[in-house]
């Protein structure tokens, strides 16, 4: 999420000082904050609204993990949103113990006037860029898998027994938490902050680069390596991916629509006909839902790709001025800002748009239960449930209510297609 370059603070580098400088010298670098991020800038955004923000993340995600892990809820989506939720939640935690002794408790005064400590040098670049970064760049995977998911159920049903069963999901969830760390490992390794005393007051950070990497490949071709992998694995691709999927989703959408519009059937309907269309209508209102989710993902990160390409351009390239830098590394502080305020409003679209996700989370203020009742399992397809909130003392009688939800059920056999689109049937 926060970019490496940038949270660093290696303006003096960056902006072109030192690039004549022996290859030994180029290994080290002042660490200067305060310089790529004004305060006037990020102090508001970082330390005041960033978190408080980060504090109402960790209310409705926390909400959005009790409630999709319940047993009533484990379906294949459910799974990656559930995961989702997770990372866009460790994403901000992360970055909050920097957010909030540098910029909301006053340090970068302290920084300014005597040094940063010895223990915020050294773990500074975790906490605002590392663990930020592998968290957030799992978000994004993460985001990408929900997209293609639902392209199989959409478009191509008789793939979901094949590539969208639980198990395989949550074996995918893995390795793609697995790659997003093994992407930020290089640099991590290759890296470090040392904090050294300057005088009997004030002590400087300074940030050093193995020498084997100014060996074997050069610092500077390093970490424009890193950049553009960066840019082109974490922003480009997942932005082209999923602006395909999110298309022809929106296009089967939108043509199911027309055709349910266009063909009225009769007011009776055949119980098995009825059954079908019940859950294709729930299938396409998830597709729905998890289109908006993707579509605000995309309003963010298509800018955020755009504005880590501009940086790429100016720090590697020059193929524009470098006064511009200044702006950039603004820019990169307003992107990161607008990261973190995205991640609330998934809770606000799961209440609003899902009816099961909505009479879950009621049950966790109300006496109430929910009641599941589902029929006995067929040969060829899958049960299909009712979810519904029912008053606990009600349970008294419980055979007239589980008659009736059960006579509504029942007797509707389920197609092929129908069972495929009940395997996501919940949200």
């Amino acid at each position: 999420m926060l970019d490496l370059f940038n949270l660093l603070g290696w303006g003096d580098f960056w902006n072109g000082e030192n690039l004549s400088l022996s290859a030994s010298s180029r290994l080290v670098h002042v660490v200067n904050i305060s310089q790529s991020q004004p305060p006037w800038l990020a102090r508001p955004l970082y330390g005041l609204a960033a978190p408080a923000i980060i504090l109402v993340t960790l209310v409705t995600n926390s909400f959005v993990v009790v409630v999709l892990s319940n047993k009533n809820l484990r379906t294949p989506t459910n799974y990656i949103l559930l995961s989702m939720a997770i990372t866009e939640l460790m994403t901000g935690l992360s970055s909050c113990p920097w957010f909030l002794y540098y910029y909301t408790f006053g340090g970068l005064y302290i920084d300014q006037e005597y040094g940063l400590p010895d223990f915020w040098c050294k773990t500074h670049p975790y906490f605002a860029v590392h663990l930020p970064t592998i968290f957030h760049t799992t978000a994004i995977w993460l985001t990408v898998y929900l997209a293609i998911q639902r392209y199989i159920y959409v478009c191509l049903p008789s793939l979901v027994v094949r590539f969208c069963t639980p198990r395989k999901t949550r074996h995918i969830i893995i390795y793609i938490s697995m790659c997003a760390f093994l992407s930020e490992l290089p640099v991590m390794c290759t890296e470090y902050s040392v904090s050294v005393m300057t005088s009997n007051t004030t002590r400087s950070c300074f940030h050093k680069d193995v020498d084997i990497i100014d060996k074997v490949i050069g610092v500077d071709s390093w970490k424009a390596m890193i950049l553009c992998l960066r840019a082109i694995l974490v922003h480009i691709l997942p932005c082209v991916l999923l602006i395909i999927f999110t298309t022809c989703l929106f296009k089967t959408v939108n043509e199911a629509d027309r055709k349910r519009s266009v063909h009225q059937l009769p007011t009776r309907k055949v119980q098995g006909t009825s059954g079908c269309l019940s859950s294709n209508r729930l299938m396409h209102a998830t597709t729905r839902m998890l289109l908006v989710v993707i579509a605000i993902f995309l309003l963010i990160e298509i800018p955020v790709a755009l504005i880590f390409i501009m940086h790429l351009l100016v720090v590697f390239y020059r193929l524009l001025d470098m006064s511009d830098y200044k702006t950039v590394n603004n820019l990169l502080i307003i992107r990161n800002f607008l990261i973190i305020l995205t991640y609330p409003l998934n809770f606000a679209i799961y209440f609003g748009m899902s009816s099961s996700f909505k009479l879950q989370f009621r049950q966790l203020f109300s006496r109430q239960i929910l009641y599941v009742a589902s029929p006995a399992e067929g040969a060829t397809w899958r049960p299909r449930f009712s979810v519904q909130l029912i008053d606990i003392h009600k349970l008294r009688r419980p055979s007239r209510l589980a008659r009736k939800v059960t006579q509504q059920y029942g007797h509707n056999r389920m197609s092929p297609l129908d069972a495929a689109a009940m395997t996501d049937e919940y949200l």
